[in-house]
């Protein structure tokens, strides 16, 4: 505990040798900390002139900023990527779902017809299939659900299953609400569902007029500005003859 080891070691140490290009740096700069000592209270600081017989020249040292610049690129680009593409998804959601309110109203009122013709839920469906075969050859996002739906029922899915999935692919709040009717329908009967789906299609086409009204509202207020600035145009264009012509 209180002992103590000591060892004594012999040590080599030799003299460095520099170049004349580093003595010169060293020298230099030793002479410059020592010219910034002396001047360090002072205002500004006099930079020497001459060292060793030389005339001193100085220039301030160039950041590189291709580095910096080469990073911001890559996140400018990456933020610019990731931006288009959630525009395109919203772009393309938002097209898919233009398509399926647009067939909506005809949808669900060939569906009341075919039910207040006397046929039940599931004929009536088939039959709606069967007219937009018809009617949409190409691919058609409304006419290709309701191919799923068919399939669905032919692979061993409930109709209210199929039902389901048919609301989830439309994601549209439209046809989650027409799902709920068609499976309150299933479960209730096909009696007051016709009347349900008449209903639903006045709303639906009431919903659509306020809309439209709203959208012209908006246009009409979009156009005042223009229609302000042609008004400024025309009387600047009839006002400055008539005051270039006059004569104080």
């Amino acid at each position: 505990k209180d002992w103590i080891w000591e060892e004594q070691f012999g040590a080599l140490v030799c003299r460095e040798v520099l170049t004349e290009e580093e003595r010169y740096e060293r020298e230099l700069g030793a002479y410059l900390q020592e010219a910034e000592a002396e001047q360090r209270y002072e205002k500004s600081w006099h930079l020497p002139d001459v060292f060793q017989e030389e005339t001193l020249s100085y220039q301030q040292v160039s950041e590189d900023y291709n580095l910096l610049l080469l990073a911001g690129l890559v996140l400018v680009t990456g933020a610019a990527i990731w931006i288009g593409q959630d525009y395109d998804l919203r772009a393309g959601r938002e097209k898919r779902q233009a398509i399926f309110q647009e067939e909506y109203v005809t949808f669900v009122s060939s569906l009341s017809l075919y039910i207040s013709a006397g046929l039940n839920l599931q004929t009536a469906l088939q039959f709606c299939t069967r007219d937009y075969i018809k009617r949409k050859p190409g691919e058609h996002l409304l006419r290709i659900a309701l191919q799923d739906v068919q399939k669905d029922i032919q692979n061993g899915y409930s109709f209210l299953a199929a039902v389901e999935r048919f609301a989830a692919v439309t994601d549209d709040a439209d046809y989650r609400r027409l799902a709920g009717l068609l499976s309150q329908g299933l479960v209730n009967g096909a009696r007051g569902l016709s009347t349900s789906l008449e209903k639903e299609v006045e709303k639906v086409r009431e919903e659509k007029r306020r809309q439209s009204k709203i959208k012209g509202e908006q246009i009409s207020t979009a156009l005042i500005a223009p229609m302000m600035l042609q008004l400024g145009i025309v009387i600047a264009l009839i006002m400055l003859p008539a005051f270039t012509s006059m004569q104080f």
